[in-house]
């Protein structure tokens, strides 16, 4: 049997290869987040200024910012 794989080429291409150079920021007010434990075992990034969250293996692309060179 063989399945037809859909492939968002266009949405996986969006977001980056890696996550080193990136700082991981909160899409509403772009403060850092941090990583929290839910209660279902997984991981979730929290913006205790807009509390707003979103899983860690779900992130919106607006959730990357390249790391400003110190």
């Amino acid at each position: 049997m063989s399945r037809k794989i859909r492939n968002s080429q266009k949405e996986a291409d969006s977001y980056p290869s890696s996550g080193r150079g990136f700082v991981h920021v909160c899409p509403h007010c772009g403060r850092s987040m941090e990583l929290c434990d839910t209660r279902d075992g997984d991981q979730a990034y929290f913006c205790h200024v807009c509390q707003k969250g979103h899983r860690a293996g779900s992130p919106p692309l607006l959730a990357f910012r390249p790391e400003e060179a110190s």
